[in-house]
């Protein structure tokens, strides 16, 4: 084969002198070039089927490494190709590189998201500031390099769906006017039981002193008192103390596989309606994963008055754009509004934009579903369980201000 390569070179040389030689090579960058582009594109339309677990890692792929926009997203897109060019990927322990399971792409079927994202599309917004040094005592998150700690909070509505406070990431080709979702009212007889599930309960928290544990896989345990259905806990305990009826499913339908989990919480989701026909709040507890462009893992914080940190949340609403049956989801995502609007009022820092996505992700079986994500990777558990205790807390006043009315 080298003989062979040679020879080629040498019969090109001979063939064409300089003046083609340089033809030659200008052509080879042309399809090298055209190459990179359509890779780039590729990504860009798979990055639409991915799943909510995906949204966190979205926002930092619209920065480059010194938190300046990127220029396009396809240029966001072409990213990850070129920093896998000029440095490769570190190897695990087996001396292979880590690669996350695959996303299910196909839109007649929910969406079933690894734990950490490439690079989907995102409505653009701005670099947040670098959180304060808290005034406790430092932790682990805190004293690891590659962790950075920031709040989430868009500086302006560029590229945003947004009226008074409500900011909304729409994914989808939908007009959304979220004035008029917020003068709306959504509509309970009486107050409504309520169902929290994990269609991702596997999901984990960055080991602290308080919570450290023995990991199943990368960011994920089926230890329940370290995932998020740990966090559901907590959810259902406040709303519990505040009068509120709770279901819990505390099953893990992600691990081994994450293929097939909507499938799996959705058969558990509709086996507790069966039981109880007074359910009609589903919320997913999921947390996210956003990692920078530079490779650290990003901590998104809420600071509290007495200097402690509550984990940043977002919520996340599905349409039927992606295909599947799904007519009343403005009805999920006029709850959405509401609730998102009653938390920022009061904890102006606490929740990140509501994303709005094609995908259905079981939304369809209740008038008020919605997806909650909980924190990214790097925030520690106990950072994700104030931040659960606090929307327990406004989800239960919101709800009896609604059924009053």
């Amino acid at each position: 084969m080298r003989k062979l390569i040679a020879y080629g070179g040498a019969h090109v040389r001979r063939r064409t002198g300089r003046r083609g030689r340089v033809l030659l090579l200008v052509v080879l960058f042309g399809a090298v070039a055209a190459c990179a582009v359509a890779g780039g594109r590729a990504l860009v339309n798979l990055s639409e089927n991915l799943g909510p677990d995906f949204f966190g890692a979205a926002l930092a792929a619209e920065l480059g490494p010194s938190g300046s926009p990127r220029d396009t997203l396809l240029d966001a897109a072409l990213s990850p190709v070129m920093s896998l060019v000029r440095r490769p990927e570190p190897a695990d322990n087996d001396g292979a590189a880590a690669v996350a399971p695959a996303a299910e792409t196909s839109p007649a079927a929910e969406p079933s998201a690894p734990p950490q994202s490439a690079t989907p599309s995102e409505a653009p917004v701005s670099e947040p500031d670098a959180a304060p040094a808290p005034s406790r005592e430092p932790n682990a998150a805190d004293l690891d390099p590659n962790i950075r700690t920031v709040s989430i909070i868009p500086s302006d509505t560029a590229g945003y769906d947004y009226a008074d406070g409500v900011f909304i990431k729409n994914g989808t080709s939908f007009d959304i006017d979220v004035s008029s979702y917020l003068e709306a009212v959504p509509e309970f007889d009486s107050m409504p039981h309520i169902l929290i599930v994990h269609t991702h309960a596997s999901e984990s928290y960055y080991p602290s002193e308080e919570y450290d544990y023995e990991p199943t896989d990368v960011e994920r345990t089926e230890d329940t008192d370290f995932n998020v259905v740990r966090v559901g806990d907590e959810l259902e305990s406040v709303l519990r103390g505040r009068g509120l009826e709770v279901t819990h499913i505390r099953e893990i339908f992600d691990y081994p596989s994450y293929s097939g989990s909507y499938a799996r919480t959705l058969e558990a989701i509709e086996a507790a309606l069966r039981d109880d026909g007074d359910i009609s709040v589903v919320i997913d507890l999921h947390r996210d994963a956003v990692e920078g462009a530079d490779g650290s893992t990003w901590r998104v914080i809420s600071e509290q008055e007495d200097g402690s940190y509550a984990a940043q949340s977002m919520l996340v609403v599905g349409t039927d754009e992606g295909g599947l049956s799904h007519p009343n989801w403005r009805q999920n995502l006029l709850f959405a509004v509401h609730l998102q609007k009653y938390i920022v009022d009061r904890h102006p820092t606490l929740m990140r934009p509501i994303t709005l996505s094609p995908s259905r992700y079981n939304q369809h079986a209740t008038p008020a579903s919605v997806i909650l994500e909980i924190g990214t990777s790097g925030n520690t558990l106990d950072e994700a369980l104030l931040s659960a205790r606090m929307i327990g807390d406004e989800l239960a006043n919101l709800l009896g201000e609604l059924v009053s009315e």
